[in-house]
């Protein structure tokens, strides 16, 4: 029986609503487009979060409006013993910012069977030229017995945490050196350069070298290339019209994770997030992370569910300081 036209297309797209709010809805949240955010869904638990220099993971407005001075963050670890769970703070973060909501420090400490294994100092200074970009003095504060000594590290190693040269500006990118001087990051905000031949004869980049496609507050894609048309470590980015985040997807040589964000409908807070893993096209595995709010709409804890116990085995809490 033939159906006729105009209700096949009923029929199709009646599937597609359906199906979309399936895979698209927890609970009472909805994917939506949402508005200015306290947390940078596209830093915030990502692998670009350490890069200091850019300092992004905060909406500074929202931070001046309610005259934070500090926010701690702590990362907290936990573990079921003996029928009980145990708590166990594994790393802290404290934040400072200034008058205007500008992010001026970040102290890291990291914990290992309760002791201090890792403590440092980012002083940022703001580049006079690049709005993004902060100059950036590190001091590494290390453990030795019962003393702590300090050393400075402006322009020494800093493992785990990228550092770079100030952008240099040219007339289709922009490059960013590390310091090490090992590889380099370009930005190229015009689609009209983003072809794999553009690319190339343009930047001449090494395996090793990152390329960011649009910028580092609104990218569409980062990645690296090899062999002039083989790109590696890729990360893609998907927004709704509103310009929020909608999809993160990651590919690497043997697996994707996709990472598909959620807001209110109601209050259009960025409320989860969820990466499903797959591998070779098969899926894999899913995790889930929940935000909860305090009553300023700010962040004050994110759940990490374990995908093998279903119970949140770390989480990040969030504590506020005014400005005096």
């Amino acid at each position: 029986m033939m159906i006729p036209l105009r209700y096949f297309f009923l029929l199709v797209c009646s599937l597609g609503l359906l199906f979309s709010c399936e895979n698209d809805s927890i609970g009472n949240s909805t994917v939506h487009e949402g508005s200015r955010q306290f947390l940078d869904p596209i830093y915030f638990d990502s692998d670009f979060e350490k890069e200091v220099n850019f300092s992004l993971l905060f909406q500074d407005s929202l931070i001046e409006s309610q005259q934070i001075q500090y926010i701690d963050r702590f990362f907290i670890q936990s573990e079921m013993i003996d029928e009980d769970i145990q708590t166990d703070t594994v790393k802290h973060i404290r934040y400072s910012f200034d008058r205007t909501g500008k992010l001026i420090e970040q102290d890291h400490q990291v914990w290992a069977d309760h002791r201090l294994i890792e403590h440092r100092r980012f002083t940022l200074r703001p580049d006079k030229q690049f709005d993004f970009f902060h100059h950036v003095q590190v001091r590494n504060f290390l453990e030795q017995g019962d003393d702590e000594f300090e050393t400075h590290l402006e322009h020494e190693e800093t493992p785990f945490y990228p550092l770079y040269q100030p952008p240099v500006k040219h007339k289709k990118f922009t490059r960013l050196l590390d310091l090490e001087e090992d590889y380099s990051l370009y930005l190229v905000p015009s689609w009209k350069y983003w072809g794999s031949l553009s690319i190339d004869s343009i930047l001449h980049p090494k395996e090793e070298d990152w390329i960011v496609q649009g910028n580092l507050e609104k990218p569409f894609k980062r990645y690296r290339v090899k062999n002039v048309v083989e790109e590696t470590d890729v990360y893609q980015f998907e927004y709704w019209r509103s310009g929020s985040l909608k999809i993160r997807m990651k590919t690497g040589p043997h697996f994707r994770e996709k990472r598909s964000f959620i807001y209110d409908s109601k209050t259009d807070f960025w409320t989860s997030y969820t990466d499903s893993i797959f591998s070779e096209n098969k899926f894999i595995y899913r995790q889930l992370h929940q935000i909860s709010y305090d009553s300023l709409g700010r962040p004050t804890e994110v759940k990490h569910l374990n995908r093998k116990t279903d119970q949140f085995s770390r989480s990040e809490r969030f504590i506020y300081t005014k400005q005096k």
